[in-house]
């Protein structure tokens, strides 16, 4: 009987300290989790588009965003909207909205073909995430991202009726 007392009673804590331990991870976590950052020719794919351009503005579906350089990627076009959870890095947004007028390099993809907003044009419901790289043109860790665009793919491709700009340089 003290054995059946004693593997019950070691039974209900082991049940306890799982349930326990199951409730103290917090389930946000598991919803963006990211592997550290990967070289650009890591990102390639029909999902994601490389490129560099400079922010035109704001709307209700997010930002639109002139390119300058497109490094990789399907439809090349002048101009993309980016969509996003922009204010909330919680759930995979970078935490804040890109101010008009400044430029960024990075990485963007495409939502698959079953969610809702692939119905969109393709360069209509570009995304960006904290899982991948977009990082500010003007300061040195998006100037070595470009530069890394720049060695990778070339000098991005040439845009709808223009031609492809030339590299952008850090200002001295």
């Amino acid at each position: 009987m003290r054995t059946l007392l004693t593997a019950a009673a070691s039974l209900a804590l082991a049940v306890g300290l799982l349930l326990g331990a199951g409730m103290a991870v917090p389930n946000a976590a598991l919803a963006c989790s990211c592997i550290g950052p990967q070289p650009l020719e890591d990102y390639v794919g029909d999902e994601n588009v490389v490129l560099a351009g400079e922010v035109l503005g704001e709307d209700a579906g997010g930002i639109h965003l002139g390119v300058q350089q497109w490094f990789a990627g399907e439809e090349p076009a002048p101009v993309v909207r980016i969509g996003g959870d922009f204010g909330n890095g919680a759930s995979c947004g970078i935490g804040f909205v890109p101010a008009q007028g400044s430029s960024w390099v990075g990485v963007l993809w495409r939502p698959s073909g079953d969610d809702p907003l692939a119905e969109l044009e393709a360069n209509e419901n570009l995304q960006v995430s904290i899982c991948q790289p977009f990082v500010d043109l003007d300061t040195p860790e998006g100037q070595e991202l470009f530069d890394e665009a720049v060695a990778t793919f070339g000098d991005g491709a040439a845009l709808p009726g223009e031609s492809a700009a030339p590299p952008r340089t850090a200002v001295p």
